[in-house]
Formats: structure tokens, sequence, C-alpha cells
């Protein structure tokens, strides 16, 4: 048996470094259910449950104690188990709710930003419309007024947003706004202009259609107040006038002998 001459021989020594690492790993275990102990101890809602929930953005529409009791019924676990998925989609499924973001804050309080939507229209009958397009259907009492009308299958919303505020711009050097923009499920569009001038437009050329229009308009509020315009031919439109002493006419510009276009 192999002596290095302070009294250890290998075996010793092979002995003492396995009782050295059988320590260490005793040691390790027991800082791992220390640790653990720890993380069932904060996740534990009773001792760390939500005692406060912040809420942020521009809120108009919804009132902070709706948006409170929208959180807190979805608050079934504590600051470290809570679901912040369930909180955010019960937060978004509100009509008004855009977008939410959350954020936990140690050691007990919930952050929550709310991003509302911002309407540029009605939409149909019961909706209203944001510049991209985004269709949201709020309680009828809480719909603005003052706002454009927009009339559209939900899946063409964008379509028809796009097609208003290209068109609004067209219009405006001739201080004409659009009220009412309507596509029907033909695909046929009609307007109708804040000073009560309605225009079809049909479903062909529309753009040249339009700018027909607009070409004629300054001629036509010389002769009269129009109340309709049909734009749907092809080389010309047809006016309906208002009622001024006399029974209502219609007459056609642009051309002799309309011929109609196909829609």
């Amino acid at each position: 048996m192999a002596n290095n001459g302070n009294g250890m021989t290998v075996e010793d020594r092979i002995g003492r470094r396995r009782a050295m690492l059988r320590w260490f790993f005793v040691a390790v275990l027991v800082g791992l259910s220390i640790q653990g102990l720890a993380l069932l101890r904060w996740a534990e809602p009773r001792l760390l449950p939500v005692r406060a929930v912040i809420i942020d953005g521009e809120v108009h529409r919804h009132s902070l104690a709706v948006l409170q009791e929208t959180v807190a019924a979805q608050l079934t676990g504590g600051i470290v188990t809570m679901d912040l998925a369930a909180v955010k989609q019960a937060l978004e499924a509100l009509p008004w709710v855009a977008a939410v973001s959350l954020r936990r804050v140690w050691p007990e309080r919930l952050q929550v930003r709310v991003i509302e939507h911002q309407p540029m229209a009605r939409w149909g009958g019961d909706g209203l419309v944001t510049a991209t397009g985004e269709v949201f259907r709020p309680d009828p009492n809480t719909i603005p007024g003052g706002l454009p009308q927009l009339i559209g299958d939900d899946r063409e919303a964008e379509r028809v947003v796009a097609r208003y505020f290209e068109w609004r711009e067209r219009l405006m050097p001739l201080n004409l706004e659009i009220a009412t923009l309507a596509c029907d499920a033909r695909g046929a569009w009609r307007l109708a202009l804040h000073n009560g001038i309605e225009l079809a437009l049909g479903t062909d050329s529309i753009d040249e259609r339009l700018a027909r229009f607009i070409q004629a308009y300054p001629t036509l509020r010389l002769a009269g107040l129009p109340v309709a315009v049909d734009l749907r031919y092809t080389n010309g439109l047809a006016v309906r006038w208002a009622e001024g002493g006399g029974a209502v006419r219609s007459a056609a510009t642009a051309g002799e002998g309309l011929s109609r276009g196909r829609s």
C-alpha cells in the first residue's frame, strides 16, 4: 500500500475525495430545495397578491371602474401566477379598446396601458371604423356625432376607407365634403356630399367618373342646385335639379345623345 509521506495512502485520498463530493451534492440538493420552497412561497396568491392595478393611457370611452372590474375578474392568482394573457384578452374584448400592454411591478402591482380606438367615420348602421379600416361596434350611446358615414361589407372596410380619403382630397378644392360613401354588394359606389348632392358612380371607371363630375361641377353649380348626378354613362352625366319654380327637370351634359355605360 503506497504512502505519500504524510501518513495517507492512495486509498485514503480517494476515500476523502469521495466524501467531499458526497457533501457537495448534499449541499446542492439542500440549496435547490430551499429555492424551490421560496418559489412555492412566491407563487402562493395569499402571500403575494396583486394589491393595486394601475391603468394609464388615453382612456375616454370606458370608465376606469369598468376597466378595473374587467381586470379584477381575471386575477385568479398572485403577482407571479396570474394569467396575463387572460387579462389582456378580456380587456381587448371591450368594444372601445384597441390594444393593451401589461407589466408586473414588484412586489404587488399590475400596470395596465390601454389604447382606445380612434374612429374616423360611422360604419353601417351600428358601427364605427378607424383610419386603418378596423370596424368595431360599441354601445350606440358612446358613438360621437359629426362623423361621415361609410357603408359596405366589413371585409371591404379598408378599401372603403382608402377611397374616402382619396376622394375627399380630390373634392376639397371645390369645397365639397363627403357626408356618405357607400359600396354595395355589387361593388357599385354612391356618394352623398355635405351640400345634399348625391353622386352615382357605378362599378366601372369610378375614378374617371368622379373626375368628370369635378370638371363639370362649377358649370352645374352656376346653372342651379343639383340634387343628384348620375355618372354611369360612357360620355357624360345626367343631372336631377332641385325644384325652383317648376317641376324637377333632368339634364345631360358632355355631349348629345348620351349612351349609358355598363353600370
